[in-house]
């Protein structure tokens, strides 16, 4: 792993996806979503919403009417992302590198590859 990589697992990138593992790990764990529903697109899309959903509750328990938790509604990582780093505002080889550290954290947690790519099981 270069520095680059390294310096981008230890910062916001690297703790956001840490933060979306343990929320999809604590809404599994509560049993907010029902995993038979992931065998098709349709209800991958819901249990993924209510992963969205409880991950906010959490992120702006403090301050529920926060501005930022109107515009995260869709994907999880890139939302955050787009909030806290411009991820967009970035040369693609760095987008790249970002979305390997999300995607390496997100596993390294436990979280499957069909949520963390939004794939039936």
């Amino acid at each position: 792993m270069g520095v680059s990589k390294w310096i981008t697992r230890k910062g916001d990138v690297g703790q956001t996806a840490r933060w979306v593992a343990q929320a999809f790990m604590s809404a599994l764990t509560k049993q907010i979503i029902e995993p038979k529903n992931c065998e098709t697109r349709e209800g991958m899309q819901a249990e993924l919403e209510k992963i969205v959903a409880h991950a906010l509750d959490v992120r702006f328990s403090a301050e529920p009417n926060h501005p930022s938790r109107e515009q995260i509604t869709r994907l999880y990582e890139a939302s955050i992302l787009t909030e806290e780093v411009d991820l967009h505002d970035n040369p693609p080889h760095l987008i790249t590198m970002y979305t390997e550290v999300i995607i390496e954290e997100m596993q390294n947690a436990g979280v499957g590859d069909a949520f963390i790519y939004g794939n039936p099981l």
